[in-house]
C-alpha cells in the first residue's frame, strides 16, 4: 500500500478516535444531539451509548491492514448516513448542534459541515477503493475472504451495521423527516400522538423545572419570579440559526403584546448571548432569555427547535409539548384565545356570529384578485390554509373529497400564505387567495393553521372560528346542510 493511502486511512482513524472520545465524554450533550437533529427522543439514550462505540470500532479496523477494507466500509455506511441526516436538517431551515466533536467543536451545522462529512467521506471510498487490487471478482474474493471462520465476524458486522442504518432511515421517514417538518398531533385536528410522540416533552401535570438564566439585559431571571404574576406561562424553544423559529417571531412578538394581560410569553433561545440580542432586537421581543447550552430546553425534554409549553400559574406542566411552528400556533389559540390584535383596533375576538364579515380583495392563483364582496348572496366557506403546515397537508384529501361531493355546497375559499405554483399544485377547485403576512388571517383571529369560518349569504359571519381539521369539516357539513335547506325553501 503506498504511503499516501496509509496516511489517509490512519488519518480517518485518527478522526474517527477523536469524535468517539469527545461524544463519550459527553453524553448528556450527545442525546441532546441525537433529538436536535430530529430523531426520536426514545433513541436518544441508545444512540449516545452505541455512536462512540461504533466510531471507535470502525477506527480500530482501519488500522490494521488486513481489516483496513471492512473499516473504510463500516466508516462509508457511517459517514454516508450522517450526511444524509445533516443534509435532511439544512434543507429544512434548521441548523441545529450536532455535536460532531464533542464541545471541542460546539456549534450549528452548516454547509460547511456538509462540506467536511463529504470530505471524510471521499477519504473512506478512497481507502475502501485503494485496498482492492485490480484482480477477477472470484480471485479478489479468495484473497480476501482467505479463512472463512476468521472473516465471519466481519461479514456479521458490517450487516448488522447496514441494518441499523437502513432501520434509522425508516424511522425518520415514518416521522415525516426532522422535528420541525413534522410536528406532533395538534389536540385540534382529532389525531393521536404515538409512542415516540408521548416520549417527548414532560407529562401533564408534572411539576415544571425550576430555571435561572440571563436575559439579553444580562439580569438573571428566574421560572419562580415569571410565577408571582399568577398568569400561566408559555416557555418557547428557539435557536437563532433556525429558519422556523425566525418565521414564528413576528407572531410571537404580537402574542406578547396581545396576551399581556393573560399570559407571560418567555423566549428561552440556546446559542451566543450576542446573536440571540440581536435576534431579540430584530422581532421586538421582550423576556428572551439566554440557554446557551439548551440545558433548560433539555429539563424539559424538548426535541428540537423551535418548541413550546405551557406551565400553570401553579408551577405545573399544563400541556404536551409543541414542535413546529403550526402546532405552536394551534398551543396558543388552545390556551390563550384566538383573539389577535390587528391595525384599527380590530381583533378576531371581536367578530362574533351574526356580525359583517371583514372585506377584503386578494390575489388569486387564477391571475386576478378576488374580493369576498362578490360572493355576496352565496354562503362561503373561509379556510386559512398554510401550504408547508403539516395538519394542511394531512387534511388535503378530505377537504378535496368534501369539495367533491358538494359541488352545490358552500363556496370554499381559500386563504393561504404560500407561493402562487405550491397552491396550483395542490389541485384545488375553488378560487384560492394569497394571503402573504397573513393580514386577513389575522383579521378573523385565525392564529394558525387550518382555520375556518362560514359566511353567510348575506355576508355575516354565521360559525365560530373551527380550530383544526376535524373541526373545520364539521362547520363544512353545516353550511352545506344550510345551503340545502336554503334550496330546498327559498326566500
Amino acid at each position: 500500500m503506498s504511503t499516501a493511502l496509509l496516511a489517509l486511512r490512519l488519518g480517518l482513524a485518527a478522526v474517527l478516535l477523536f469524535a468517539a472520545a469527545a461524544k463519550l465524554l459527553d453524553r448528556k450533550a450527545m442525546r441532546r444531539a441525537v433529538t436536535d437533529l430530529g430523531l426520536p427522543a426514545s433513541l436518544a439514550a441508545p444512540i449516545a451509548f452505541l455512536l462512540p462505540i461504533a466510531e471507535a470500532g470502525t477506527a480500530a479496523l482501519l488500522i490494521p491492514g488486513s481489516t483496513a477494507l471492512v473499516g473504510a466500509a463500516a466508516a462509508i455506511l457511517l459517514l454516508g448516513a450522517f450526511t444524509a441526516l445533516l443534509a435532511m436538517n439544512l434543507a429544512k431551515g434548521r441548523r441545529p448542534n450536532c455535536n460532531c466533536f464533542g464541545q471541542a467543536a460546539s456549534e450549528p451545522i452548516s454547509p460547511a459541515t456538509l462540506v467536511r462529512n463529504g470530505a471524510l467521506l471521499a477519504a473512506a471510498l478512497a481507502v475502501f477503493v485503494g485496498d482492492m487490487t485490480p484482480v477477477s471478482p472470484s480471485s479478489w474474493a479468495a484473497s480476501r475472504l482467505g479463512d472463512s471462520d476468521e472473516f465471519a465476524p466481519w461479514v456479521v458486522a458490517i450487516v448488522l451495521l447496514l441494518v441499523a442504518q437502513l432501520l434509522g432511515i425508516v424511522l425518520i421517514a415514518r416521522r415525516g423527516g426532522v422535528a420541525s417538518a413534522a410536528p406532533t398531533p395538534s389536540p385540534h385536528d382529532g389525531a393521536t400522538a404515538d409512542t415516540e410522540d408521548a416520549a417527548v416533552g414532560l407529562p401533564v401535570g408534572t411539576t415544571a423545572p425550576e430555571f435561572a438564566l440571563p436575559g439579553t439585559d444580562g439580569d438573571v431571571r428566574t421560572l419562580d419570579g415569571f410565577l408571582a404574576a399568577q398568569l400561566p406561562l408559555l416557555l418557547l424553544f428557539t435557536d437563532p440559526h433556525c429558519g422556523p423559529c425566525a418565521a414564528l417571531m413576528p407572531d410571537v412578538a404580537r402574542w406578547q403584546h396581545a396576551y399581556a394581560e393573560r399570559a407571560r410569553i418567555v423566549v428561552l433561545s440556546r446559542g451566543d448571548p450576542d446573536q440571540v440580542r440581536a435576534k431579540a432586537e430584530e422581532y421586538d421581543l421582550a423576556d428572551v432569555l439566554v440557554d446557551a447550552d439548551a440545558s433548560v430546553a433539555q429539563a424539559y425534554n424538548y426535541r428540537g427547535t423551535p418548541g413550546a409549553v405551557v406551565v400553570s400559574p401553579e408551577g405545573i406542566v399544563a400541556s404536551d409539548l409543541a414542535s413546529g411552528t403550526d402546532d405552536i400556533r394551534s398551543l396558543v389559540v388552545a390556551h390563550f384565545g384566538s383573539d389577535v390584535v390587528v391595525a384599527g383596533g380590530v381583533s378576531g375576538e371581536d367578530l362574533t356570529v351574526g356580525d359583517e364579515a371583514p372585506l377584503f380583495t386578494l390575489p388569486s392563483t387564477h391571475d386576478h384578485p378576488v374580493s369576498l364582496e362578490h360572493y355576496r348572496g352565496r354562503m362561503v366557506l373561509l379556510v386559512f390554509w398554510d401550504t408547508t403546515c403539516g395538519y394542511c397537508l394531512r387534511m388535503l384529501p378530505e377537504l378535496r373529497q368534501w369539495e367533491a361531493e358538494h359541488p352545490d355546497g358552500p363556496n370554499v375559499l381559500l386563504v393561504s400564505t404560500g407561493s402562487v405554483p405550491e397552491l396550483r399544485a395542490q389541485g384545488w377547485q375553488s378560487h384560492v387567495l394569497v394571503d402573504e403576512g397573513r393580514a386577513i388571517a389575522n383579521v378573523y383571529g385565525a392564529a394558525g393553521t387550518p382555520m375556518g369560518v362560514l359566511i353567510d349569504a348575506e355576508g355575516r359571519i354565521a360559525s365560530e372560528l373551527a380550530v383544526g381539521a376535524e373541526e373545520v369539516l364539521t362547520i363544512a357539513e353545516r353550511g352545506a346542510r344550510l345551503t340545502e335547506l336554503a334550496s330546498a325553501f327559498p326566500g
